[in-house]
């Protein structure tokens, strides 16, 4: 028997069990399969309440780890992910989990909803780039998107007139309190909701803006939309993420249930630099063996005329590529992509795709442009660091510090030129920077000089850039306590290196973290902060002028580029600052409170460490884990000393007990 799991959100989930048991039915299969239906809420479940013999159905929260131990148990052949488009981390846990126990994740992709006539919608990336815009704007708001998304409305400038739409759960009501939203602005209702509902509710707030993510056709979007556009409410809608490997419920169907899908050869061909002259002979048979070509307008003119008479697609997307191969009667598909097919390549998204459908296919290796670039200069590249900045972000100034040769793929916004200015701005102006511009056409260009040297000049937006760094910092350095000796002082308070090496450790701070040190001091914190976090950022709030200028220095002597310096006293000074992860107090001037619930008002999450050295803080400190129910809570209390030379003898000199309380 095959098991198969279905991850459910609400009616698509219900949905698309429901068409899978047709079809199980028409295919005279019933015995073949159990459908064991996962839900996290009872609410998703007595959607299936009606289910056949054939179903199970499972309710309650898993994590990665539950996730995989019903994977070992069950073994299904497939894992079908239909839970909420916004609901990232799920299908996350979800992806980890079937690639640790070798199972195949399929993702259902929801269909698009149409925006009806009269409504005015902005969208927005984020719940927080919708908060900063409705900062500058007047009227009622109503919130829908459930009680997980709610901190970034938790402002004073906006909580007042915000009315949340939550499930009627404890743990819903529970996070609406916390977050200080008035208990009179709480709707705590059970849908689906009706445009009859919505328009109700909208007329009763008062409301000027609707809140909502684009959920696509299921989850009641529609009707939100339609209540809005009624009652002349504008929308602030949340983009759905991208999901290219997402398929529709026909595509879905034929992948597990495959009785007529047509298996075809696609050859995915890495086609060098973009010239005739660049590529692979593999490259040009593959060319010449498929009947219709698919690329970008600039690949396909340099495969010319190769691709003479043939059908031709200038397409990218891997979503409308494999759209387009559908449709394609031809038995052998050829797709060009620049470079190296497994490097920075469009194929890492498409060869996925191409798999649950079944369609056969062959990877041809191109020439990267790494490879060549390296090649013309003369250079190893196995010690160089490689990012892309096509559409990516890339922490520059942490790759060029950390490494002798960085290889960047310029792209977007972050050209080669804007590159120089990063690096000068940062003081590193007098690296080496090489830079190739369209690589492998008869036009190609190479260009070398520092960086201060090149800002300023123009270069082709195909370009690439290798950075030579002599004396890249220590890889190890951030992985130990730096001596109290690494910092210059002065009359400002400092953590001790045995304070600073046990709060760290209680810290948990992460590579990418973005951290706030609040009463920074001379920054002795902030900048093991910041060598720890080498691919994210610190921000060392203080208030006193001459710890701020000890900030800056230390942060210069060390060689640290993500730490910025913050004027002002807190919680004040907090609200223009991101949402950190990792949060260390050193000071709070008898602020603890108003700075614990500010910082857990940008991210429930953030692990927080404080630092205190008095029995008022202490109890202060307890009193707040427990308030703010933070996880892994922890009191501790170090009371250190240091031998000194008193003649031929050594005596022990006690430095203050410090209290590290942590939690989060």
């Amino acid at each position: 028997m095959n098991n198969l799991f279905v991850f459910a959100g609400t009616t698509e989930g219900r949905d698309f069990t429901s068409a899978f048991l047709e079809g199980v039915k028409k295919t005279g299969s019933q015995e073949a399969w159990r459908v064991h239906v996962f839900t996290a809420t009872e609410y998703g479940g007595e959607l299936l309440q009606d289910s056949p013999e054939m179903l199970e159905i499972h309710t309650g929260r898993l994590d990665a780890d539950g996730i995989f131990q019903a994977l070992v148990r069950h073994k299904p052949a497939y894992t079908v992910d239909c839970t909420h488009p916004h609901a990232r981390e799920i299908s996350l846990n979800l992806q980890a989990a079937c690639a640790r126990a070798d199972c195949r994740y399929l993702r259902l992709r929801r269909g698009a909803v149409k925006l009806p006539p009269g409504l005015h919608v902005r969208e927005a990336d984020t719940l927080e780039e919708a908060a900063d815009f409705l900062r500058t704007q007047e009227g009622t708001i109503l919130l829908a998107t459930g009680s997980k998304e709610l901190s970034p409305f938790a402002l004073p400038e906006l909580r007042e007139r915000v009315f949340v739409r939550v499930l009627p759960l404890e743990e819903s009501i529970r996070v609406c309190k916390t977050l200080g939203f008035q208990t009179k602005n709480t709707i705590a209702m059970q849908g689906p909701f009706s445009e009859a509902m919505n328009r109700a509710l909208l007329q009763d707030t008062r409301a000027s803006w609707l809140v909502t993510k684009d959920s696509g056709t299921e989850g009641g979007l529609t009707e939100k939309l339609s209540a809005a556009a009624q009652e002349g409410v504008a929308v602030i809608m949340i983009r759905r993420p991208d999901e290219p490997e997402a398929l529709s419920l026909e595509e879905m169907l034929s992948i597990l249930l495959p009785d007529s899908w047509e298996r075809k050869i696609v050859y995915l061909i890495g086609a060098g630099g973009g010239s005739k002259s660049g590529m692979t002979g593999d490259a040009l048979r593959a060319i010449k063996d498929s009947r219709c070509i698919i690329g970008s307008p600039r690949l396909l003119a340099g495969a010319e005329p190769l691709i003479t008479g043939k059908p031709r697609y200038a397409l990218t997307a891997a979503a409308e590529i494999i759209a387009c191969i559908a449709q394609q009667d031809e038995p052998s598909i050829g797709i060009l992509f620049s470079g190296d097919s497994g490097f920075y390549s469009g194929a890492k998204r498409l060869i996925p795709l191409l798999r649950e459908r079944g369609w056969r296919f062959a990877v041809i290796p191109g020439v990267s442009s790494l490879s060549y670039f390296a090649a013309k200069l003369g250079l190893s590249w196995e010690d160089a660091k490689i990012e892309s900045l096509h559409g990516r972000t890339a922490n520059i100034l942490s790759s060029v510090i950390y490494h002798p040769k960085t290889f960047f793929l310029t792209g977007g916004e972050t050209s080669a030129s804007a590159l120089c200015k990063i690096l000068n701005d940062a003081g590193l102006g007098d690296l080496t920077l090489h830079i190739g511009e369209r690589l492998s056409y008869p036009d190609e260009r190479f260009t070398a000089g520092t960086a201060a040297s090149l800002e300023g000049q123009r270069f082709d937006s195909l370009s690439v850039v290798m950075v030579e760094n002599p004396s890249p910092r220590p890889a190890d350095l951030g992985n130990y306590s730096l001596p109290d000796s690494a910092f210059t002082r002065g009359a400002v308070p400092m953590t001790k290196e045995e304070i600073r090496a046990v709060s760290l450790s209680k810290l948990r701070m992460k590579p990418d973290s973005i951290a706030w040190d609040i009463g920074a001091g001379t920054g002795s914190v902030a900048c093991e902060m910041a060598l720890k976090a080498k691919e994210g950022w610190v921000y060392a709030v203080e208030q006193n002028p001459d710890a701020l200028d000890l900030i800056e220095e230390n942060r210069k002597k060390l060689g640290i580029f993500n730490l910025t310096a913050v004027p002002g006293t807190a919680p004040d000074a907090l609200e223009a600052l991101p949402a950190p992860d990792r949060v260390f107090i050193g000071g709070s001037s008898g602020k603890l409170e108003p700075i614990l619930s500010a910082v857990l008002a940008k991210n429930p999450l953030a692990r927080v460490v404080i630092n205190g050295i008095t029995l008022e803080t202490a109890n202060a400190g307890a009193s707040l884990l427990k308030k703010y129910a933070l996880k892994d809570a922890d009191i501790v209390q170090i009371a250190a000393a240091r031998a000194e030379p008193a003649g031929n003898a050594h005596l022990m000199k006690a430095l203050n007990p410090v209290f590290i309380i942590s939690g989060g």
